[in-house]
């Protein structure tokens, strides 16, 4: 391979390399705590638990807290439940679904912070029909001091 040619291929690998890099997330971006998986439209009491867990640092401020969920039926969908808000500080942030009865699941969300009482989301969610969902729940940032 000709020098200039290895030149110019290493210094176009580098413009990829930089611009794909992660770069730190602004104030305006969504975090998402969602997993994808195989539901049933005909879930069973005591049928088995799904979680998923994650530790995020959010800033001082106020969070719309949306649940979410995408199936084979529709395009994603966030649902604000609530406006929360939070400290500063490194959360633990978990996610759950629960196989209940009649068609239906438990859900519930929390975040917990050293120093701070946890907080909780909880709702029942119908699944229709059985096939491979995302689901979970969102956190965006409103306002800040």
């Amino acid at each position: 391979m000709p020098r200039m040619l290895k030149q110019f291929l290493i210094a176009i690998l580098g413009l990829v390399l930089v611009w794909g890099s992660a770069s730190p997330a602004s104030a305006n971006d969504t975090a998402y705590n969602t997993q994808y998986q195989y539901l049933t439209e005909d879930p069973i009491l005591n049928g088995g638990q799904t979680c998923v867990a994650r530790d995020i640092y959010l800033a001082e401020g106020e969070y719309q807290w949306s649940r979410y969920l995408k199936g084979p039926t529709f395009w994603a969908h966030e649902d604000p439940l609530t406006g929360i808000y939070l400290a500063a500080g490194t959360y633990h942030w978990t996610d759950c679904i629960t196989q209940w009865s009649d068609g239906n699941y438990a859900r519930d969300s929390i975040l917990r912070t050293p120093g701070h009482s946890p907080v909780e989301l909880y709702w029942q969610t119908n699944i229709y029909p059985s096939g491979w969902w995302t689901w979970g729940s969102s956190l965006h940032q409103i306002s800040s001091p």
